[in-house]
């Protein structure tokens, strides 16, 4: 028999198609083989194949030999990846501003691995607000067959807001002097700090109420008060006030006229 043709060999590939060559379920293989002129003696390899586990390659061929010994073969390579990135761990693009505390806007970019088709794209998140200690952000990671990981949080504490202080008044006695200011919450607690012309500055108070009642001061001595707030995040707001302690009113009596300077 003479016939110089090579068989025909064509290809049927099932299954779902990801990004980049690759496919993201199982794949079935399966071959169709003629030879118009003397039809097909053998074949090797071409019954239908199906690819179950994930591989960065997998060679399938089906060989046909035609009546005329004529041979062919037809090679195909499948490429599987049904499994998802794993997120590896996330980092912020610097250490916290104050502390444990961010009080500027932070990127966090999030890691990966895949064993597979390989990572191809991880997040990056930017964090501005709000103010609170409880801040996160969310990411993951998408391989080169397209498959994306599952979302992972990065938690962090994030306050770019100093606190208000306002309100702040002293009232003045006998060897007393109270100062006063608008109440502001439990985690911006207040510090006063005196001084006067008798001695150095020194913290007279520290704490989350919103007032303070000195009464250690000397009557006729003028006194400075420094209030500050503060937040962990080591934000500050503060206000200067002054104080001059003064005693009783002897004589003349209280209320009274006085029409000339006394004798």
């Amino acid at each position: 028999i003479d016939d110089p043709t090579q068989p025909v060999i064509t290809y049927n590939i099932a299954g779902t198609k990801g990004q980049n060559g690759w496919y993201t379920s199982n794949v079935t293989v399966s071959w169709a083989v003629a030879d118009p002129e003397t039809g097909i003696k053998g074949t090797s390899g071409c019954d239908t194949t199906t690819l179950s586990n994930d591989t960065p390659g997998n060679r399938v061929t089906c060989s046909a030999t035609n009546h005329a010994d004529v041979s062919a073969s037809v090679s195909v390579t499948i490429r599987v990846d049904k499994t998802a990135p794993a997120v590896t761990h996330a980092s912020p693009e610097r250490a916290p501003d104050s502390g444990t505390w961010y009080t500027r806007p932070v990127t966090v970019a999030f890691h990966g691995a895949d064993t597979t088709s390989g990572v191809e794209a991880c997040s990056a998140v930017t964090y501005g607000g709000p103010d609170t200690s409880g801040a996160s952000v969310g990411g993951g990671c998408r391989d080169r067959a397209g498959n994306a990981s599952a979302q992972t949080s990065f938690g962090f504490s994030f306050d770019s807001t100093p606190p208000s202080l306002s309100g702040v008044k002293v009232e003045v006695s006998s060897h007393m002097a109270q100062i006063s200011w608008k109440q502001l919450p439990a985690w911006e607690p207040i510090t006063i700090r005196r001084s006067s012309d008798r001695g150095k500055e020194s913290v007279v108070y520290q704490g989350t109420a919103s007032t303070f009642t000195d009464r250690s001061v000397l009557n006729g001595v003028k006194y400075v008060y420094v209030v500050v707030a503060a937040d962990a995040a080591s934000h500050t707001d503060s206000e200067r006030i002054q104080a001059l302690p003064t005693g009783p009113l002897r004589a003349p009596a209280e209320k009274a006229s006085v029409t000339a300077p006394p004798l």
